[in-house]
């Protein structure tokens, strides 16, 4: 199966959100342009200025080095392009050179920052909304306790849909958290299109285990496929047809 490279999906990512690119294009793209202007126009370069410009070499250098790792597939080549872009924007000698290596580092880091805002706030939306969506049972407990039939057929009828569940499923007895843990993970790898077992750590507060089993149990599923260079495995494509198509009948439900 093919799979898109990071520079384009970052892109994709970044073109949801017209708040998170502009975010991402002033913060990203400020750090290599500040490394720039104290390199080219400070002489002599005093302590506190080569302590900035290694601040932002270093931030700049992990957007560069994931976009080629994810587009190359190799971590070698992906430092050769650190090295290429942030040695000839510093120490190129050529003006045009130098110039254009400091456009493609503002690209880079623009786009890349855009993107992990636009994935954090439409993961927020998602968890929000996941929130709102557990509180709705308990509110109306009392009103559906004599004559819950109707609204149970209704919710069973709307989960009745190909592919990944997103709504509560039967659990089974003691198996309640994991079942409830298990949606959670699926719910951020339905909105963010990809999981890593770092991720489902981080966002769910899980142990590397229990990351470790969610991850597996999502490629078994047929929700993700298996991991690529990295450990990272992407959102299949059956599974995002899924998705989309609950969400729909979840809101005409």
């Amino acid at each position: 199966m093919q799979t898109e490279s990071g520079p384009i999906q970052d892109m994709r990512d970044a073109k949801r959100s017209w708040a998170a690119a502009l975010l991402g294009a002033a913060g990203g793209g400020f750090v290599p342009i500040e490394s720039f202007a104290l390199m080219h126009r400070v002489v002599p370069l005093g302590l506190k200025q080569q302590l900035l410009i290694a601040a932002c070499l270093t931030y700049s250098s992990l957007s560069v080095w994931h976009w080629m790792k994810n587009a190359l597939g190799q971590s070698w080549k992906a430092a050769c392009w650190v090295v290429l872009l942030e040695g000839g924007m510093l120490f190129g000698g050529i003006p045009w050179l130098e110039w254009t290596a400091l456009i493609f580092l503002v690209f880079i880091n623009s786009t890349h920052s855009a993107s992990l805002l636009a994935r954090r706030d439409e993961l927020d939306r998602v968890l929000v909304a996941e929130r709102h969506k557990e509180r709705e049972p308990a509110a109306s407990t009392g009103e559906a306790h004599g004559g819950s039939q109707n609204s149970t057929s209704a919710d069973m009828q709307c989960d009745h849909t190909a592919g990944p569940k997103l709504l509560s499923q039967p659990q089974e007895a003691g198996g309640d958290e994991v079942e409830v843990l298990y949606q959670r993970a699926l719910t951020l790898v339905t909105s963010t299109r990809t999981c890593t077992v770092s991720a489902l750590k981080r966002e769910l507060n899980v142990g590397h285990r229990r990351a470790v089993w969610l991850a597996e149990r999502l490629e078994r599923e047929r929700i993700v496929g298996p991991p690529e260079i990295g450990g990272r495995r992407l959102l299949l494509p059956e599974a995002q047809a899924a998705d989309s198509h609950e969400r729909a009948v979840g809101g005409q439900c």
